[in-house]
């Protein structure tokens, strides 16, 4: 699971050619590359992009699931 504070897709280029000729699943969280309209708290933001710790441990248990 990358977890990355920005945009996503940063590190995924990195990674995946680290793991390249191994069988790896690889999920990502990020923020979207699309220009945020909702204002508010930061936990409105967090709901908005889908990057509260519920939504992150949910993907990772998804992940984990397969």
């Amino acid at each position: 699971m990358l977890c990355e504070p920005y945009y996503f897709g940063g590190l995924t280029n990195e990674v995946i050619q680290t793991f390249e000729g191994y069988a790896v699943a690889l999920d990502y969280v990020g923020i979207p590359h699309r220009v945020l309209d909702c204002y508010g708290t930061i936990e409105d933001m967090e709901k908005e992009m889908n990057m509260t710790s519920s939504d992150i441990r949910n993907k990772l248990k998804k992940l984990l699931s397969k």
